[in-house]
């Protein structure tokens, strides 16, 4: 049975955030947090996230991250649909699925800290456990930017 698309008008979402940061010596710190998210659509799901960052020379400071996801489905999400409901889905962003990256992120800043330039590298693997087209994809992100401050 092919899948008309037909999600409820609205959507109550609500998050904590639980964030842990560890001074080491002068120059780095280790960050540490775990998120908790419910929607009343019966998404479930946890992020754990760690990053260590460095102050790399006066001007330079460097971010390494690691980051795991899992994802429970909506309650009305099924992989395939026997007969029509009143809500349906093939979203796989809707299904039971996890992931995990890590990745690097360096910055410039100058004098004063007036000007900085940043760039980034990540990489990610998605894991889609139920859903039939997809068993997971992997991702390379990549960006950069330039900040003035006045």
């Amino acid at each position: 049975m092919s899948v008309l698309e037909v999600h409820p008008g609205e959507r109550s979402r609500e998050a904590a955030t639980v964030r842990l940061v560890r001074a080491i010596g002068r120059s780095a710190a280790v960050e540490s947090s775990y998120r908790f998210y419910a929607d009343d659509w019966g998404v479930l799901s946890h992020t754990l996230t760690s990053a260590l960052r460095i102050d790399a020379g006066e001007r330079w400071d460097v971010r390494l991250r690691g980051r795991f996801y899992r994802q429970g489905a909506a309650e009305f999400w099924r992989a395939e649909y026997d007969d029509a409901m009143r809500y349906m889905s093939a979203d796989r962003e809707l299904a039971t699925f996890w992931n995990l990256g890590g990745g690097i992120k360096a910055g410039w800043h100058s004098p004063g800290e007036r000007w900085t330039v940043d760039a980034k590298v990540e990489g990610i693997y998605y894991r889609f456990v139920d859903y039939a087209r997809l068993d997971g994809r992997v991702a390379l992100v990549t960006s950069g930017g330039v900040g003035l401050r006045w």
